[in-house]
């Protein structure tokens, strides 16, 4: 009977140690960088001769706040064309979310079109980006 209980016990210790065994593959590999434009997000119909300002929103996780030198790091964001980088709306975003665009400001660039997109884009790593799921109309 002692040897069956001891045996059980062993199992049991075995199993408890499996069980809260961390998963090391999940440490090897940094968490998914995530960027999601929220508007403009397609369908929207813009005028670039508005005297209102355009609210960019974007959500992000597991973007890096500061680069390897330290510094904070940059959203970029684009006006896009045929998926194409048309205009940089701008080049000194925080990533908090939210960017008030002066459409009127880029009026004289910009030629009325229904194939516009807003891409969101991460300073340091070119891959890190989103544009609006579908197109944005500008009159």
């Amino acid at each position: 009977m002692k040897k069956i209980t001891l045996l059980l016990l062993v199992f049991f210790a075995v199993g408890i140690m499996a069980a809260c065994k961390k998963d090391d593959s999940s440490t090897n590999s940094p968490p998914q960088v995530v960027i999601r434009v929220t508007y403009p997000n397609g369908g929207e119909i813009l005028n670039r001769n508005s005297f209102e300002y355009v609210r960019i929103l974007w959500d992000s996780q597991n973007v890096p706040e500061r680069g390897e030198d330290g510094r904070f790091t940059k959203m970029y964001a684009y006006l896009v064309k045929g998926g194409q980088e048309y205009i940089l709306l701008s080049d000194n975003l925080l990533n908090i979310g939210i960017f008030d665009w002066d459409i009127r400001g880029d009026a004289a660039r910009i030629q009325p079109g229904s194939d516009y997109k807003l891409r969101i884009k991460h300073s340091t790593n070119a891959e890190w980006f989103d544009d609006s799921d579908g197109t944005i109309t500008i009159q």
